[in-house]
């Protein structure tokens, strides 16, 4: 990555922390995307160069990390099975968590389940996860590896919800991971 990229992708990971941190401390609906590039230190401009919208840039850091799964899942071996290999890929995408994303993602998961760009993002994760899965499952049907993909999606979403309304004993990573071995898939 040249200089130029590596100024691009701090300068949206500044949007992308600004954004959660206001997050945070206020109803997402009071904040402006005036106050998210204040607080990045950037124009008004520059946050519409990188997002179209305060909603865009919430579930960015969200849709960075989702929308490399497919290419996580492509990179397991080949003996795994489809579902071993969308556990492990996706084990090892959360194991790059930091406390602080995690915190953020908990106190942000209501609102950034009912934005439209989530909803988008869901969308295209899972047909790129399909397309991952499909080829792991040779001479299979595509519609079973749609379904082998959407109750994995559901699974974890299931498991995540799950956490939040628990007492926390135990880490994010730990309830999808438990979550997921309880799926059997043939």
């Amino acid at each position: 990555m040249n200089l130029r990229e590596q100024k691009k992708a701090e300068t949206r990971r500044t949007l992308q922390q600004a954004a959660h941190m206001l997050a945070r401390q206020q109803p997402w609906e009071s904040v402006t995307v005036d106050d998210i590039a204040s607080q990045a230190g950037v124009s008004r401009r520059t946050f519409f160069n990188y997002f179209e919208s305060k909603e865009a840039v919430l579930s960015s850091a969200s849709a960075d990390t989702s929308l490399g799964m497919p290419e996580l899942v492509r990179a397991r071996p080949a003996e795994e099975t489809a579902w071993q290999a969308l556990r492990a890929a996706f084990v090892a995408s959360l194991n790059g968590a930091t406390p602080e994303s995690i915190t953020a993602f908990r106190s942000l998961w209501h609102q950034l389940s009912q934005m439209d760009s989530v909803v988008r993002v869901r969308r295209e994760l899972e047909a790129g996860l399909t397309a991952a899965v499909h080829e792991r499952m040779p001479g299979a049907p595509k519609d079973d590896a749609h379904l082998v993909a959407a109750v994995f999606l559901a699974t974890t979403r299931v498991a995540i919800t799950s956490w939040l309304n628990s007492e926390q004993t135990v880490t994010l990573v730990e309830v999808i991971d438990a979550a997921i071995a309880r799926v059997r898939i043939s």
